[in-house]
C-alpha cells in the first residue's frame, strides 16, 4: 500500500515538472492589476488566477510586426476558432499608458492594422477570445528615418508651437505657457480645453504632395498617446513658404491622461510628427505646476 502511494506521489509530482514549462511558455498580464511577466498560475501582486484558455481553441500572436509608412500590422494564427469572438488590446509600456481595445467579433481574419503604435516605442499586445486570455506579445516598433521626399526633407520643415486656451463658445487666446492646476481644474469642471496648435513652414512645393501625417504625445510620467492622424493635402505654392495652421490639439490628450493616470504632472511634454511613418520634427512643451 505504500508502495502504490509513493508510486502515485512520484508520478504526480513528474507531471507537475513536466506541465510547469508548458503554463510558464506564455507570459500573461493580470487584468485585476495590471502585473505583466506573469508564468504562473496566479499573479504574484493580488493572487487573481490566471485567465482560462477557451476549451479547443488556440492562438498564438506572430513574433513580429510590420510596419509601413506609419501603419502597422498585427497578425496572429488560429486553431479551433470557429464561432469565437476575438479582441485585442494595445497599450503602450513605456508608461502608465490607457489601453485600446479592438472587439473583432467573429471574424476569420488574422491580421489588424492599426497608426496607433510609434516608432522607438514599446507595446504589448493582448489577444483574447471569448473574452478569455489566449497570448501576448511585447512589440518594439522601429526606429525610422528622417522625412525625405526629394528637395522637402524634415529639416526645411519649420514647426512652430502657440500654446491656447478654448474656453465653451469662445475663440483661442495664445497663453504665456501651460498651467498642470489649470490643466487639472478645466478637465474636472468641462470649463473648457487646453492645448496648442502646430504652425508648419516648408519651402516652395513644384507640386501638389500627399502625406499621412501623425502627430504623437507623452507625458512626464510615461503617458502615450496619438493626438492627429490624417491625410493631408499639400497644395503647389510659388515662392516664400506654405503656411498651415491645425485645429487645437492636445485637449483630449489631457482628458485621456487623467482618466489613465489620475493626474495632470507638471514637467516637459514631447510631440511628435512623422509623415508617412518617417520623423518630421519632435519638440517639448513645458507645463508648469
Amino acid at each position: 500500500m505504500k508502495k502504490t502511494l509513493s508510486l502515485i506521489l512520484s508520478l504526480c509530482l513528474l507531471l507537475a515538472v513536466l506541465a510547469a514549462p508548458a503554463l510558464a511558455d506564455t507570459a500573461w498580464t493580470c487584468e485585476n492589476c495590471g502585473q505583466t511577466g506573469n508564468t504562473g498560475a496566479f499573479c504574484p501582486n493580488c493572487g487573481v488566477a490566471r485567465p482560462e484558455t477557451p476549451a479547443g481553441v488556440s492562438a498564438r500572436l506572430d513574433d513580429h510586426i510590420s510596419y509601413n509608412k506609419g501603419i502597422s500590422t498585427i497578425s496572429w494564427t488560429a486553431e479551433n476558432a470557429g464561432g469565437t469572438t476575438f479582441r485585442l488590446t494595445l497599450k503602450a509600456v513605456n508608461g502608465d499608458s490607457g489601453q485600446t481595445n479592438w472587439n473583432l467579433g467573429t471574424t476569420t481574419s488574422t491580421s489588424l492594422t492599426t497608426f496607433q503604435m510609434m516608432p522607438g516605442k514599446s507595446f504589448l499586445i493582448t489577444l483574447y477570445g471569448d473574452e478569455q486570455y489566449l497570448d501576448e506579445k511585447v512589440y518594439q516598433v522601429p526606429e525610422v528615418d528622417p522625412f525625405e521626399d526629394g528637395q522637402l526633407k524634415a529639416t526645411s520643415i519649420r514647426v512652430g508651437i502657440e500654446t491656447r486656451y478654448l474656453a465653451a463658445g469662445a475663440q483661442k487666446p495664445k497663453r504665456q505657457g501651460l498651467s498642470a492646476s489649470k490643466i487639472l481644474e478645466a478637465v474636472q469642471n468641462s470649463s473648457g480645453y487646453y492645448g496648442f496648435k502646430y504652425q508648419m513652414r516648408m519651402p516652395t512645393l513644384a507640386k501638389q504632395r500627399y502625406f499621412y501625417v501623425q502627430v504623437f504625445m507623452e507625458a512626464p510620467n510615461g503617458y502615450l498617446d496619438i493626438i492627429k492622424w490624417e491625410d493631408v493635402t499639400f497644395d503647389r505654392v510659388s515662392g516664400g513658404y506654405q503656411t498651415l495652421w491645425w485645429e487645437l490639439l492636445g485637449s483630449d490628450f489631457f482628458s485621456n491622461l487623467y482618466d489613465a493616470t489620475g493626474e495632470i504632472p507638471a514637467g516637459a511634454y514631447t510631440v511628435t510628427m512623422f509623415w508617412d511613418g518617417d520623423f518630421v520634427n519632435s519638440q517639448q512643451i513645458n507645463v508648469g505646476r
